[in-house]
């Protein structure tokens, strides 16, 4: 029988199936009931930066304990991310386990900045959004489940977006709808509104946002 204490620094970690990288790992781990596979709770891994894809998160903590050989516990995650914080909520780990889902609870999210890490468009601007972003994984896929972030009761904000021809995108020119999306894109480039909502899923292998503004242009 005996005790063991293992540290970890400056690691990465990167997939590429899933286009998922971790940078700067840094870990302490103490089993104290040797040869039972069973750390102590409350481990920690931190971490400089997570990205999956093009979407960046920074300065991150997982609280963790490790069961046994076959079960892993994710006692809390919590992250900075587009300004703001997130943590989510206890999830346990398993071998032969293929589906696995994790919500994501955000504070004071920069609103421009988060259009942005989804690819929207590109924007600057004031103004938070809080709320949740439900993830599944499953099968080596991830996909985002009905999230939804919106802006502080009473809080309102500015956004600029510019590169906002996606609007547009796939529309023809001659039909009324081009002609009311050319004019949001036209207003969005400098807006004032006073509550703002983004809808956040996933449809198959695409990604969907859905904003809703309250305001009027600059």
């Amino acid at each position: 029988s005996g005790m063991v204490r293992a540290d970890f620094a400056n690691g990465n970690l990167l997939l590429d199936k899933n286009k998922l990288a971790l940078e700067g790992l840094r870990m302490s781990i103490d089993f104290p009931e040797l040869p039972k596979i069973r750390s102590a709770p409350g481990q920690q891994i931190q971490f400089n930066k997570i990205s999956i894809g093009d979407i960046v998160a920074e300065n991150g903590k997982i609280d963790f304990q490790i069961e046994s050989a076959r079960s892993f516990l994710i006692e809390k995650i919590h992250f900075n991310w587009c300004s703001g914080k997130v943590e989510t909520q206890s999830m346990r780990l398993s071998p032969g386990v293929e589906d696995y889902r994790l919500t994501f609870y955000c504070d004071r999210l920069n609103l421009a900045k988060v259009l942005e890490q989804f690819g929207a468009a590109e924007a600057k601007g004031r103004g938070t959004v809080s709320g949740r972003i439900p993830l599944q994984y499953n099968k080596a896929k991830f996909r985002f489940d009905d999230g939804f972030l919106f802006s502080t009761p009473g809080e309102g904000g500015k956004i600029y977006l510019s590169g906002a021809d996606i609007l547009t995108a796939g529309i023809p020119p001659d039909t009324p709808q081009f002609i009311q999306m050319e004019l949001a894109a036209e207003a969005l480039k400098d807006y004032d509104y006073s509550w703002a909502k983004l809808n956040i899923t996933s449809e198959g292998e695409e990604l969907y946002l859905q904003m809703q503004m309250d305001g009027k242009p600059a």
